[in-house]
């Protein structure tokens, strides 16, 4: 009888504990992240990035629109033949970057064009906006290196955003940068490269502070269980919070001021990590997994606590964005690469789903 009173004791405990850790919380909250929206777009997903909570900037194959989150419909086209996108957060403005190697400025709520200039001979794979707003770096190439030798090279330029005036040049990288982020009030630039380097710029002295070597993107995705090469490449995703001294990159969580690795995500299935961003804060990050897959981490423990499908049919997620206020994460790409498989003799579809939106469970 004392057994069965101690077991009945030792049960109801165990009730409670589970009961106050789905009200608190605990290490862990079950389905804190949900799928809200899915939305159906004509073209692949090259880069999606929020402007604010209500609005998004997709840059769909060459195209460069403000789209809606709630209603996922587009509210205005902001230029064509582009490669990358960017936000200026302090002058609410949007940079594009375009196939020849232009660099184009917007007023980000009337899509009116203010100034434009060419920086770059090759297309431009990357900009970052100082905080202020008022210089920017950008960086241009090609994903084959003999083409970009040819007609260019991969000379970091940080100018004027107004007048396109060049201020300073900073040269190093042997492959097209896919990434940049501005640190200690601007006078500092970190950048990665598809040369498998990271580096640190002094950005007056025009000089590289330190550097060190990364990972290879991933370049490939598991289809039936066959090896099949995505369309296109994956550039290198870096995300930095600067109070904190830590940067993101891809897998890798990265110590700013000792310059050295200090945690690697891991993801639970045999996939890479494909692109990746802080949550809020460096203690909770999202990650789009090269197997299809969109996964929330507990950084400081290296520890996965929810994971959504993004695509069914493991086609890579190659965007990724977390809203100014951390409530929202939209996570797409391609969706699946259409056209005629080598290896598996088929006829692949384009999935007509390639942008998801999650939101953040607000406690009751």
């Amino acid at each position: 009888m004392a057994m069965k009173q101690r077991r009945m004791h030792l049960f109801v405990l165990c009730c409670i504990h589970v009961a106050v850790c789905s009200n608190a919380g605990c290490d862990e909250v079950p389905n804190e992240w949900q799928e809200t929206h899915q939305y159906r777009l004509k073209s692949s997903v090259v880069s999606c990035q929020f402007l604010s909570d209500e609005t998004m900037l997709l840059l769909l194959g060459s195209e460069a629109a403000v789209w809606n989150v709630s209603t996922g419909k587009r509210q205005y086209v902001v230029a064509n033949q582009c490669t990358v996108a960017a936000t200026d957060v302090a002058r609410n403005r949007i940079i594009i970057g375009k196939v020849n190697g232009g660099i184009e400025v917007y007023a980000a709520d009337t899509a009116k064009r203010l100034s434009e200039y060419q920086p770059h001979k090759a297309m431009i794979t990357a900009i970052a906006v100082s905080e202020d707003g008022n210089f920017l770096a950008s960086a241009a190439g090609y994903p084959t290196i003999d083409r970009a030798r040819s007609e260019g090279d991969y000379t970091i330029r940080i100018v004027d955003t107004d007048s396109g005036r060049n201020r300073k040049s900073l040269a190093g990288h042997l492959a097209p940068v896919a990434q940049m982020r501005f640190l200690a009030q601007d006078k500092e630039l970190l950048s990665v490269s598809n040369d498998k380097t990271l580096r640190r710029w002094d950005v007056d002295r025009e000089t590289v502070i330190k550097t060190d070597g990364v990972a290879e993107p991933p370049q490939k995705w598991v289809d039936n269980g066959k090896t099949v090469v995505a369309s296109g490449f994956f550039p290198m995703s870096l995300d930095v919070n600067e109070d904190e001294g830590v940067a993101l990159l891809q897998s890798r969580v990265w110590n700013l001021e000792q310059w050295k690795m200090v945690r690697e995500l891991k993801p639970r299935k045999e996939a890479s990590i494909s692109v990746s961003a802080f949550v809020g804060s460096p203690s909770t990050a999202a990650t789009g997994n090269i197997d299809g897959t969109l996964s929330i981490w507990k950084v400081d423990s290296a520890e996965a606590v929810q994971s959504f499908t993004v695509f069914p049919n493991g086609a890579p997620v190659k965007c990724l964005s977390v809203s100014p206020s951390g409530q929202y994460i939209l996570a797409g790409g391609e969706g699946s690469i259409p056209g005629f498989n080598a290896l598996s003799q088929e006829v692949r579809a384009r999935e007509p789903i390639e942008l998801r939106l999650y939101r953040r469970s607000l406690p009751e």
